[in-house]
């Protein structure tokens, strides 16, 4: 039985680790522990459901390192895994990949190989992505291109596995769970409507304030232009 550390900071890490999670539950040589640092606290709440756990206590905890750092050492000083995995790119995976290092404990790393070739967009994450790239043991890439960058890279193509990314596999597994039989909840009925429907999202903080202003001024252009579509824009805690 091999014991697994799976390290959740933020909301994104919590919705694409779900899937993981989940196909592993049934595994018999697998036994995964679900363990969070904080960094989102309040909102990663609502998707502990999905990874078979308790959401966690307390306001969030923020993205210091030393903070993140002490979460990840406690959880491996407690569960001893064999391995630890985490998703992104965020300060958590940070702590979790450095952590596990210092400890001689493999990491395994989801998403790995995104690049945008500059370090500066997007802060910090382009660098966080750089880092743990040095210090995973497993490399799981979504996608070829995202592996060719591991390899452009120096990593070996013995340690990079091309997995697909699991928020497909996230989307398929809600959807699943939608009513069904032309019966939708009230909160999808408030979704219906006849106009072509475009999903919008913009939470860059480097895009602040002058960016987002622009971006957000030329959608309002183009929803103007085209009447015919309706633009929906979840609006980010930022």
């Amino acid at each position: 039985m091999k014991r697994v550390l799976v390290v959740v900071g933020t909301r994104p890490e919590a919705v694409k680790l779900a899937p993981v999670v989940r196909a592993a539950a049934g595994a018999v040589d697998l036994e995964l522990t679900v363990v969070w640092t904080g960094q989102h606290a309040g909102l990663v709440a609502p998707h502990a459901a999905g990874l078979g756990v308790r959401p966690p206590d307390g306001p969030a905890r923020g993205a210091q390192s030393d903070t993140l750092r002490e979460q990840v050492a406690a959880a491996l000083a407690k569960h001893r895994p064999d391995a630890v995995l985490s998703q992104g790119d965020t300060g958590s995976v940070v702590a979790a990949a450095e952590v596990s290092g210092e400890s001689g404990v493999p990491f395994v790393h989801l998403e790995a190989g995104l690049r945008s070739g500059s370090l500066e967009h997007p802060w910090p994450e382009e660098s966080n992505r750089v880092r743990v790239a040095r210090l995973a043991t497993l490399h799981l890439a979504p996608t070829a291109r995202a592996a060719g960058n591991l390899f452009a890279e120096g990593i070996s193509n013995r340690s990079v596995v091309v997995t697909g990314n699991t928020i497909v596999d996230a989307v398929h597994q809600t959807l699943a769970t939608l009513p069904v039989d032309g019966a939708p909840s009230d909160r999808l009925r408030l979704l219906e409507s006849p106009r072509t429907r475009v999903l919008f999202t913009h939470h860059r903080r480097e895009s602040f304030p002058r960016g987002a202003a622009a971006v957000i001024g030329a959608v309002a252009a183009f929803a103007r232009a085209a009447p015919q579509v309706e633009v929906v824009m979840p609006t980010h805690p930022n």
